[in-house]
């Protein structure tokens, strides 16, 4: 995973969230501490929640935020783009496509 997430892909963990530490400890070996990570619980419900910071921060985070099961946590320069599209007011969830 830490070979992938090094060559630019974003890398994903679905349920890793009880292993935070050993998520952020693997992939430090390969991956820059600055790399930015999100961390999304419950995502799609009403009562989703969630926080962006560096992957050198993402146990602390997990911790200090007590974020729990169900959650995911993203990892890669596309957490970047988040962060622009939602500054910008721009959603990722525009509808249905609608006929011309």
């Amino acid at each position: 995973i830490a070979a992938a997430a090094a060559s630019g892909i974003t890398v994903v963990v679905y349920m890793g969230i009880a292993s935070a530490e050993a998520v952020q400890a693997g992939l430090a070996s390969r991956v820059a501490g600055t790399t930015p990570v999100a961390i999304v619980q419950n995502a799609s419900r009403p009562e989703q929640r969630h926080a962006i910071c560096r992957l050198d921060t993402l146990a602390a985070v997990v911790t200090n935020e007590r974020f729990g099961a169900p959650a995911i946590i993203v990892v890669g320069d596309v957490v970047r783009a988040a962060g622009v599209m939602a500054a910008s007011g721009e959603r990722a969830d525009t509808g249905p496509a609608r006929a011309a």
